[in-house]
């Protein structure tokens, strides 16, 4: 496989699956907040949504600042 093709493939991949996080994560979220404020705690659905989204950034970060490289 050429090094294009590769690349190509990769990419519509990642789209595809980043299209469907897009329709995953709200009803996700909707049905743990749903969850929580069935018990009064609404507060903790979105610490624990809070804490979900702050572990995936610090994962996300290191990973797409170390994949750059300096062109100089």
């Amino acid at each position: 496989m050429s090094l294009k093709k590769w690349l190509t493939t990769r990419c519509r991949l990642g789209n595809v699956v980043g299209a469907g996080m897009n329709i995953a994560f709200p009803l996700v979220a909707g049905r743990l907040l749903d969850r929580f404020s069935a018990q009064g705690n609404i507060a903790g659905g979105y610490a624990l949504l809070f804490a979900g989204c702050a572990s995936a950034y610090l994962v996300a970060s290191p990973s797409s600042t170390f994949s750059h490289r300096d062109s100089k």
